[in-house]
């Protein structure tokens, strides 16, 4: 007879187990996607090697620090290398999701030089692929307007005419409303990116809860 105990807490060792070996699991995976692209990576693979660390971040419950540098290593890799093409079929919403996995991975971070250290890279790594994006665009297309509860992007083009989007980001806390006027600079482009638990970054200010 175990008691009325036992099965229960057989149970949640067998969960714990199982936890840590889907996190050594993923670890090993985005390490191996990691060393493949290192030094390898190329336009023409960058945009792949991008949605399968994305598609590896989808439980970000799963992902422990160390696998967060992994992928924002990758991304920055991809954030040089992909092509406008790749940009504008679709790899944009793969950045901004794969970027929202990544902060939500964070949040069991202790280290804060290093979550500010990651925070900083995929701030510069969503700046440069949103400005790829921008540079695709043509007079009279919709702003580009994606919002996860971690992380959200805005990409607009003035065109002469008024041109507005607005977000509210974790939960109605924080609220954003940017509009281009008809006066403004034909072809004019703004990018707004905001992260959840985001440090200041040198030349821009991210939007923090609280």
């Amino acid at each position: 007879d175990l008691g009325p105990l036992g099965p229960r807490g057989g149970g949640r060792s067998l969960l714990a187990s199982s936890s840590r070996h889907r996190v050594r699991t993923r670890r090993m995976l985005i390490t191996q996607v990691n060393a493949a692209t290192a030094g390898a990576l190329s336009a023409r693979t960058a945009a792949a090697a991008l949605s399968s660390v994305a598609r590896l971040t989808s439980t970000p419950e799963e992902i422990d620090p160390d696998s967060v540098g992994y992928c924002a290593l990758v991304l920055s890799a991809a954030a040089i290398l992909m092509s406008m093409e790749d940009v504008q079929g679709g790899s944009l919403e793969v950045a901004v999701a794969l970027a929202a996995n990544l902060v939500e991975s964070m949040k069991i971070e202790n280290i804060q030089n290093r979550k500010d250290f990651n925070i900083r890279a995929l701030v510069k790594s969503m700046e440069k692929i949103a400005g790829r994006y921008a540079d695709g665009m043509v007079d009279g297309e919709a702003p580009f307007n994606m919002l996860t509860p971690q992380a959200s992007l805005a990409v607009l083009r003035g065109d002469g005419v008024d041109c507005a989007v607005s977000q509210s980001l974790f939960g109605g806390s924080v609220s954003v409303s940017v509009t281009l006027p008809e006066t403004v600079i034909n072809g004019l482009t703004v990018s707004v990116l905001q992260m959840k638990e985001a440090p200041q970054v040198p030349n821009g200010e991210m939007l923090t809860e609280g």
